[in-house]
């Protein structure tokens, strides 16, 4: 996410930042002055990559990086992987899926438990 690569550009100020744009755009403003690169993903949001890397993520988020890890990264790269998929299927992760990714003016976390 931009919020990810602001920070990372900011603890490593040496280093390029290489940006996979998923879902939201990412604006000027938000970091791509700081960025080297930014990949936009063409696959929707919500499609399940059909490039999966070899390690657990989250299909329709970080996995839509790997086609560009393995077209463009060099020895000595490092990925930042936010997450892996949970319950996909739960109806309260969808809920809070959509509401933050496409403005669902349902509540996001209010009821969400550890044993969920």
């Amino acid at each position: 996410s931009a919020t990810i690569g602001a920070a990372l550009s900011q603890v490593f100020p040496s280093s390029e930042i290489l940006l996979v744009q998923v879902a939201k755009q990412i604006r000027k403003y938000d970091v791509l002055s700081k960025c080297k690169q930014l990949f936009v993903c063409t696959e929707p949001f919500k499609v399940e990559s059909n490039c999966a890397p070899p390690w657990p993520t989250v299909l329709s988020y970080d996995a839509k990086l790997w086609q560009f890890i393995r077209e463009y990264a060099e020895d000595g790269d490092w990925v930042w992987n936010v997450a892996r998929d949970s319950n996909p299927n739960h109806e309260r992760f969808q809920q809070i899926i959509d509401s933050v990714m496409f403005q669902n003016p349902q509540p996001a976390i209010s009821s969400l438990s550890h044993a969920d």
